[in-house]
């Protein structure tokens, strides 16, 4: 309708998607009741509309009445039912039984008759129908989607909890059959089963869970189907500090540790809390996308940068990292993984000519000057990533359904 398309309704298209309001507005009122079916007279209201121009000031026939509700006020009748001629009306001296109306940039028309088979071998309510089609289609210009908002109204979806109680949920994929997987902060990978309508871990990490350390991202290989592989971004556990991007085997619904294959470490300093980021998304032409936290206390720096180097510790200062272009902590890290698990560094990528190697940039970034903090959330659905940060808050596992 957006984009000037078109709309009909009959009868009982008013006694549908009755959570839905868009639709109210579509249709123009909604159902309520009815009484037995029995002769009734309307009155025509607009003599010179195509749906009732075949029509005398009155129509007389034997049909289901419906009394409406929610019959909103933009709608122009084009016949009412007189409620005098027949047992049951409760709309009163307005009882509108057909309409037509503009609904945002199209053409909506109703009409209440039409219950009975015989109905659609009548003359006049095929030649009813027919008038109020023409009126819809207007001058049959094509629909245009220029400009049109494309992601549907949250009130066309329902929401469902699969699973609630989640201790520190960080990032979610969809498995090939559909089934969600996801990991949390202390290591663990989970996979629930609609089948079953319950959850089950199917793997779990080593990892250092200080701060906002542990594991961080989860994405599937494009090709996952054929090649079994799953990316993590993690924390492990040990002295020696790092953040490590590797993949594994997903095979059998289960985690492989052994198939581990180390793919980029990143330095970090785990002697304070923040901002690890972590988050993994591959774009639409197969190169994987990280995001890297700053790895920066912000909270000791009374609201201004934190940029202090005058301490011991040094995660009060990112200079040392954001701030930098030889550091991949406060960016987001594009490469592409070859078919051994090694990678290379695509083309468009920040400071990749050679040149740039004396001074010591970095060409994995294709963004620099980020914080990112506990979970950062990345989309590269065209090819141009988004980003954004948010707390790890969540505690739920929830469905939304596009129901209408």
């Amino acid at each position: 309708m957006k984009a000037g398309g078109n709309w009909l309704g009959i009868h009982a298209a008013a006694d549908a998607e009755y959570q839905w309001p868009w639709y109210n507005q579509l249709c123009g009122a909604w159902f309520d009741d009815h009484p037995k079916h029995q002769d009734a007279t309307m009155d025509v209201l607009d003599g010179t509309h195509a749906s009732c121009a075949h029509l005398s000031q009155t129509w007389s026939r034997f049909d289901e009445w419906y009394n409406y509700k929610n019959i909103r006020e933009d709608i122009e009748p084009v016949l009412k039912v007189d409620e005098s001629t027949y047992e049951g009306g409760t709309n009163g001296d307005f009882h509108p039984m057909a309409w037509y109306h503009e609904v945002e940039n199209g053409r909506s028309f109703y009409t209440g008759v039409g219950h009975t088979p015989e109905s659609y071998r009548d003359a006049d309510f095929i030649a009813h129908v027919w008038g109020g089609m023409k009126w819809a289609w207007g001058e049959g210009e094509p629909v245009d989607y220029t400009g049109v908002k494309m992601p549907p109204e949250e009130n066309r979806f329902e929401i469902e909890a699969l699973v609630t109680g989640l201790t520190e949920p960080m990032e979610m994929e969809l498995l090939p059959d559909g089934r969600p997987i996801w990991i949390t902060r202390q290591g663990e990978l989970h996979v629930y089963d609609f089948d079953f309508e319950t959850s089950s871990e199917v793997g779990r990490l080593d990892v250092w869970t200080e701060f906002e350390d542990g594991l961080l991202g989860v994405a599937l290989d494009p090709a996952f189907t054929e090649n079994e592989w799953m990316y993590l971004y993690y924390s492990p556990d040990g002295e020696k500090s790092v953040n490590r991007l590797s993949r594994f085997k997903f095979s059998n619904n289960k985690l492989v540790l052994g198939s581990e294959q180390s793919i980029l470490e990143i330095p970090t300093d785990r002697n304070k809390c923040c901002h690890s980021g972590g988050s993994i998304e591959f774009g639409p032409t197969g190169l994987l996308h990280l995001s890297v936290g700053d790895n920066t206390n912000p909270f000791e720096s009374d609201g201004f940068a934190p940029i202090d180097d005058s301490r011991d510790i040094q995660n009060f200062d990112a200079r040392r990292s954001s701030a930098i272009t030889n550091d991949l902590r406060g960016g987001i890290v594009r490469i592409k993984v070859e078919r051994d698990g090694s990678y290379t560094i695509p083309e468009g990528n920040l400071f990749t000519d050679p040149r740039w190697a004396v001074r010591k940039y970095t060409p994995w970034a294709c963004v620099t000057l980020f914080a990112f903090t506990s979970t950062s959330v990345m989309a590269t659905f065209t090819g141009a990533t988004s980003a954004r940060t948010l707390g790890r808050t969540a505690a739920a596992l929830v469905r939304a359904v596009m129901t209408k």
